[in-house]
């Protein structure tokens, strides 16, 4: 088989309030790339996490700045919190100003519904701009969470009325582990939702188990880095089992596929 290059759906920068994280600057992420062959990936601000609701434009603003000058190579998805305020409009300067690929939500740090109407504009901005939105269900274990800040998973219902609500928005679904996605993938009544690969973990060839239960077509390359180590993914497809056709459309072409739609 030929070097895998890979396109990451899942890679962030910036600082996470209760650990130290090496490799969270631009310098960091690229080392981190290199070393395992990613060529370009999807971006976030860590940052917005836990950001204060007002804060929020500003860390969207120092995402643009810092990857502005690697469109090549870096391609960012800007957090959106639909309870500040009407986001309309801001989605628009994302977009057309700061070159958006795409929007992240965190409907359980944020602390919002999934049904509300503030968030199905989100969704159908989203669509007519026919780019993705990221959705995190869980950022990290459970186990690990400070213990003044226990922050629960989306509600799957939720999730599922939501993306069946929106069947021409393409939705990314991050931190599930395969049991999460399959209950999921079982109340979708459309095609349009990816699982990326950071938290599948555990059994043993739990990539492989992961498309008997969601299909090749939905499944996503992505690491999570700096947060975690990019060779807990890399090593699912230098492993596996599959064909040739089907790691180069994990690796890389799905998600391709998902960017090239974005309207120009």
């Amino acid at each position: 088989m030929n070097k895998i290059t890979y396109f990451d759906s899942n890679i962030y920068i910036g600082n996470w309030p209760f650990h130290q994280l090496r490799y969270n600057n631009l310098d960091g992420i690229f080392h981190l790339m290199k070393k395992v062959n990613i060529e370009k990936g999807i971006i976030s601000s860590l940052d917005s996490v836990f950001c204060i609701d007002r804060d929020l434009p500003e860390v969207n603003r120092k995402l643009y700045e810092q990857v502005r000058e690697h469109p090549e190579k870096l391609l960012p998805f800007y957090t959106i919190n639909p309870n500040v305020y009407d986001c309309s409009e801001y989605i628009d300067q994302l977009v057309k100003e700061y070159n958006s690929y795409g929007f992240r939500l965190y409907p359980t740090y944020h602390d919002y519904s999934l049904l509300s109407k503030a968030v199905d504009s989100v969704a159908v901005k989203a669509s007519e701009y026919k780019i993705p939105i990221f959705v995190t269900y869980r950022f990290e274990d459970e186990r690990v969470h400070h213990p003044n800040a226990k922050v629960p998973t989306a509600n799957t219902e939720e999730l599922a009325q939501f993306f069946n609500k929106h069947p021409d928005t393409t939705f990314i679904m991050g931190g599930m582990r395969i049991t999460d996605a399959e209950e999921l993938f079982n109340l979708l009544s459309y095609p349009n939702v990816y699982f990326e690969l950071s938290f599948i973990q555990t059994p043993f060839r739990s990539l492989e188990l992961l498309i008997e239960k969601v299909g090749v077509d939905r499944v996503l390359f992505g690491t999570g880095l700096p947060y975690w180590y990019p060779e807990c993914t890399t090593l699912k497809l230098e492993t596996s089992i599959l064909s040739e056709e089907n790691i180069r459309k994990i690796a890389r072409d799905n998600l391709q596929m998902i960017i090239d739609q974005r309207m120009r």
